[in-house]
């Protein structure tokens, strides 16, 4: 059998003997602080423990019941199973009893008992009253049927049957789970000399052993467990529902602050969260934009608040929220949070956290409130389909896991049971992604246009767009992720026929050369021309005055020369088109009197007597091949580079094979 591992949390007023019962119960006093013994109450947190048998051992949390420390009291609630209220019976319901009791719902509390104090203070008489007064006052709350327990710290008449019913409940809670991620809020630090640091918490979720690496956030800083104790007693491993102490290595005490969260991953940071807020019937309203102190766990701030669903919140109702937070917390969603007014003498209600990514709602767009609410209030496919509308790009299920921190199994199970109308699954060889179905229909829209348009105006080339070019469909926003989805469209479209592979491109399935016989026509002079690689065809005026004599428009003009460029029939040099056959001929020239004049330059009119041409294009050629590094110009003279020479010697020893 799993041994159990609870916390169990003391509630109630300032002084109606919640430290008084833990020592009657266990024989420790967890007023251990010195202004605790002078005031006589609980300022700080207070924690000891009780193995009730073998199988069950249960982590018992001290908070305070004096209103200037709630704000302890809210820290020392996080990661309680389940809350003995304690009243005092001669003294009755009061303010904190009041107050823990709403904190205690709103945090999430499910179970507990009701324990009636100092009934020696009172006859039999009042403590009936005093009985009938606490089930009054809890009928409508999670304590509606929990047990009511008279008892004497004193006497410790009562305290038997207190611990049978600490017992009872104890086998109606299921243990914490140890299979998710381990996490910790840090509400004590101190210094061992010898050891160094400690810092103690309750274990949220996951387990820790010795050894194990941690990360501190927020802040993202490695530590070590160098020891572990439990209940006062070194241990190996600690899971959920363990009150844990750890010696850290790998930083310093002043690096630790209350608040702080220790997990074996790490937890985005974030500034701005989505939650659900209800308030208590305290009188007091939330505007559209209210400041207050937003308490969860052990972090605490003055943050403002955007209610989103509604313009003003009242007292006792319920909304939904985006928080403004001044300093980053690491939380996940579902963690439960408490708000006070800005004086911090009021506890206005509290409520829970949907996400701590989300986008923002200052518009308050009513498809974003309809995301929000189906995160808040749906199933946890509506959450994943939520998480992926947030971006323009893909997710993968090993982002969507990380982002929800599930499983991918758990995310796999999801979307093979039904996936949401409004999301596509896409997937390549390794990986299954979800996307928009807008937006991937976007892209896949975008990219037929692109090709299409690339076609219209390249009818001689048969050769579309490379993938590359394709990913720059995406422009400024271009990532990793935006090409990596159009990777997996185009594998689509591939598979459907929709598109076919060109060369090294892609290009509409149906695209062929659509060639007029007039344009046929300056083709082939084109060709021949380029062949004759004469001095005289070289430059646009000329070339397009032929062309145009041919019966073809100057657009068709343009798109011949676009395509013999492609082909490597034309270079385009200085906005100039110059036939490649005819550089290649003046390269051939150059080499052979290089090779023969290794140490002697060449001047231009000697190439252009050599080859009948005109200066102009003669000259045009040579700068190209300066320009390209093989000759260096030198006066009126042209000498080989190391290139030049580089490929003459290529040349000799091609010649010798």
């Amino acid at each position: 059998m799993q041994h159990k591992h609870l916390i169990m949390g003391t509630a109630g007023h300032v002084d109606h003997g919640k430290t008084s019962l833990i020592r009657a119960i266990t024989g420790f006093d967890c007023d251990t602080h010195k202004e605790e013994k002078k005031r006589g109450i609980t300022i700080n947190l207070g924690f000891t423990h009780l193995d009730l048998d073998k199988d069950t051992s249960i982590g018992i949390v001290d908070v305070p019941g004096h209103s200037d420390f709630i704000n302890t009291m809210i820290s020392g609630a996080c990661g309680i199973d389940f809350a003995v209220l304690l009243i005092a019976a001669d003294e009755g319901i009061m303010p904190q009893t009041r107050e823990h009791l709403s904190i205690m719902e709103l945090l999430g509390i499910e179970h507990g008992l009701i324990v009636l104090t100092k009934k020696d203070l009172v006859d039999e008489e009042l403590l009936e009253l005093a009985e009938e007064e606490v089930r009054e006052f809890a009928e409508d709350s999670f304590l509606k049927d929990a047990p009511v327990i008279s008892v004497s710290a004193i006497s410790k008449e009562g305290i038997p049957e207190l611990l049978q019913e600490i017992k009872k409940i104890t086998h109606k809670i299921s243990p914490k789970n140890s299979e998710g991620f381990f996490r910790m809020y840090i509400d004590r630090i101190f210094t061992v000399q010898g050891f160094g640091t400690v810092v103690n918490g309750s274990v949220l979720s996951g387990k820790a052993e010795t050894d194990k690496r941690l990360f501190l956030q927020p802040g993202n800083k490695e530590v070590r467990i160098r020891k572990i104790e439990h209940h006062g007693k070194a241990a190996k491993t600690v899971t959920a529902g363990d009150r844990a102490a750890f010696n850290l290595t790998g930083l310093r005490q002043k690096d630790f602050k209350r608040g702080m969260i220790l997990s074996d991953k790490i937890i985005k940071e974030t500034n701005l969260l989505d939650v659900k807020i209800k308030l208590f019937p305290t009188g007091v309203n939330l505007k559209l934009w209210s400041n207050v102190i937003f308490l969860t766990g052990t972090y605490k701030a003055m943050v403002k608040v955007h209610l989103l669903d509604a313009d003003q919140l009242s007292s006792g109702d319920t909304c939904l929220a985006q928080v403004y937070l001044p300093e980053p917390l690491s939380a996940i969603a579902e963690d439960r949070f408490i708000i006070r007014n800005t004086s911090g003498d009021i506890t206005l209600g509290g409520g829970i956290i949907i996400d701590t990514e989300p986008l923002h709602h200052r518009r308050r767009r009513k498809k974003h409130i309809e995301d929000i609410q189906k995160t808040a209030e749906g199933s946890f496919i509506d959450r994943i389909a939520v998480e992926v509308k947030k971006t323009i790009y893909p997710l993968s299920l090993n982002q969507i896991a990380e982002k929800l921190h599930e499983s991918i199994d758990k995310i796999e199970e999801e979307i093979a049971e039904k996936l949401p109308k409004e999301i596509a699954l896409l997937i390549n060889s390794d990986q299954k992604y979800l996307m928009q179905k807008d937006r991937r229909h976007k892209i896949l829209d975008s990219i037929i246009k692109t090709l299409k348009k690339h076609h219209a105006e390249n009818p001689l080339d048969a050769e579309g767009k490379t993938s590359k070019e394709l990913f720059a469909l995406f422009g400024s926003k271009r990532n990793a992720d935006s090409d990596n989805a159009v990777s997996i469209i185009l594998d689509e479209m591939l598979a459907k026929g929709q598109i076919k592979k060109a060369g090294k491109t892609l290009a509409l399935s149906g695209h062929k050369i659509s060639i007029t016989p007039q344009l046929q026509k300056a083709l082939d002079y084109t060709e021949n021309k380029l062949n004759e690689a004469k001095p005289e065809f070289a430059f646009n005026d000329d070339w397009l005055d032929d062309c145009l004599d041919l019966g073809i428009t100057e657009k068709e003009y343009e798109k011949i020369a676009q395509s013999s460029k492609k082909s490597g029939k034309i270079i385009n040099f200085r906005q100039q088109f110059i036939g490649k056959p005819l550089v290649d001929k003046v390269k051939r020239l150059l080499i052979d009197f290089y090779q023969k004049n290794p140490d002697e330059g060449i001047a231009l009119a000697e190439v252009r007597d050599r080859l009948n041409g005109s200066r102009k294009i003669i000259s045009f050629i040579l700068e190209y091949f300066d320009i390209e590094g093989f000759t260096v110009r030198k006066d009126n003279f042209r000498f080989p580079t190391q290139k030049m020479k580089n490929e003459i010697e290529k040349q000799g020893d091609d010649r010798k094979c």
